[in-house]
């Protein structure tokens, strides 16, 4: 027995059920053996509905075994106990030579109580927490200990079976497997299961580790084969459970829950290393190329976009340029338009000319710096004169001549004027 909480405790439990003997002529079967029983001699039809796992159960393994009758039993007990008590008589023979009594014969009540001891002893069994024994009466299953206090008959009743009741640890070993698209590849898997059933773990199955480590191995194999080696690498949540399914129906009948399978690892053969290496340098140098023209299709575009955006800059200071430097020489246009109309009149005013003829002065004197300027060109040779305006001229030194000369001063004023 296990305490319930930290104050309480419970007493441990005695088993006494090698007490319980049926009457005479009649057969002693434990509580599931005779639901076994009841269910054997059911209508066809009942059994028809049983489970799969209880039809596929072996008969002569599992099938209820009745005791022997109570003669045979009351016997064996009677036999085992005279054993203990022959064995009390012949220890108090050994020990004569040792004490020096030999007058004092043998003691008989010393020897039932010892053979009694000694029978008491032999028969305690004590069973540990998450821990089942199954007891063989006369080579024959008679029940399970659970954890507790027990007693079983000595030289009758034997424990032949210790089962631990908790999870445990199956490390498979490697194995080869070909997968559908014919490439090898080795595979590890670990398993998880937990006995439920001790009395089926003992009698359905020869060596229970075994025969679940070959149905991994087999399961292991089969579904590998149902998958590409791409599958392999990218599903093995999958596999794991497809193996746990297959592996859980099965491991019923040998009475275990599978719990958890794993592959742990899946090693593909040396030459498909070496192909699958080959192929993700090709595709790391293929992503490295394409990341690489990216990146300068990028650059062109930058620089494109760049060089477009600075054109447009130009352009548009050029405009601004061409703009400003037009409204200064129209600015520059009307304000020297406006000195020479107003160095004409002043010119106009101070000779007492009309303006029109003062402009006329004014245009003879410019054709005459720039026959000057001509002249004292290295290269001139040839001074090409106006007719017309040599008359021009001459008629207007035909008016006077005094008065072009009293002008010359007031043209060089207004020549200052106009620097």
């Amino acid at each position: 027995g296990v305490p319930k909480s930290a104050g309480s405790f419970v007493p441990p439990r005695f088993s006494l059920t090698f007490l319980v003997v049926p009457t005479l002529g009649e057969k002693s079967v434990p509580d599931d053996e005779a639901e076994a029983a009841q269910q054997r001699v059911a209508p066809a039809a009942a059994s028809t509905k049983a489970p799969r796992a209880a039809q596929a159960e072996p008969a002569s393994a599992l099938e209820a075994s009745a005791p022997p009758p109570l003669a045979v039993f009351l016997g064996a007990c009677a036999l085992s106990f005279l054993a203990f008590v022959a064995a009390a008589l012949v220890l108090q023979l050994l020990l004569v030579p040792v004490t020096g009594n030999a007058e004092a014969g043998l003691d008989i009540p010393a020897a039932l109580a010892l053979a009694v001891l000694g029978f008491v002893a032999k028969g305690v069994k004590v069973v540990g927490q998450s821990t089942e024994q199954l007891v063989e009466r006369l080579g024959r299953y008679s029940r399970k200990l659970a954890a507790g206090l027990h007693f079983v008959v000595p030289l009758v009743e034997t424990v032949s079976y210790r089962c631990s009741l908790r999870e445990r640890v199956l490390d498979v070993p490697p194995q080869q497997c070909i997968t559908t698209d014919n490439a090898p590849l080795t595979a590890d898997a670990i398993l998880y299961y937990r006995v439920v059933d001790s009395r089926k773990a003992r009698y359905a199955v020869e060596a229970l580790e075994e025969a679940i480590e070959g149905l991994v191995l087999t399961q292991l194999r089969s579904s590998i084969g149902r998958l590409t080696l791409d599958e392999t690498f990218t599903a093995r949540g999958a596999l794991g459970a497809a193996l746990l399914s297959e592996l859980d129906s099965t491991a019923q009948l040998w009475g275990t829950c599978v719990t958890r399978v794993e592959v742990k690892d899946i090693l593909p053969d040396q030459s498909i290393k070496i192909a699958l290496e080959k192929q993700m340098t090709a595709e790391r140098v293929k992503r490295a190329d394409i990341l690489e023209s990216e990146g300068q299709r990028d650059a062109s575009v930058n620089m494109a976009d760049g060089q477009a955006r600075a054109a447009l800059r130009i352009a548009e200071g050029n405009a601004e340029a061409l703009i400003v430097e037009s409204e200064a020489r129209k600015q520059s246009a009307i304000l020297e338009a406006s000195g020479l109309a107003q160095g004409v009149e002043e010119l106009a005013q101070r000779l007492a000319v009309s303006t029109s003829e003062a402009a006329e002065l004014y245009l003879d004197r410019a054709r005459i710096k720039t026959a000057g300027e001509i002249g004292a060109a290295p290269s001139a040779k040839v001074l090409f004169v106006d007719p017309a305006g040599v008359g021009s001229a001459a008629s207007a030194g035909g008016k006077g001549i005094g008065a072009l000369a009293g002008a010359a001063a007031a043209v060089a004023d207004a020549a200052a004027d106009d620097k």
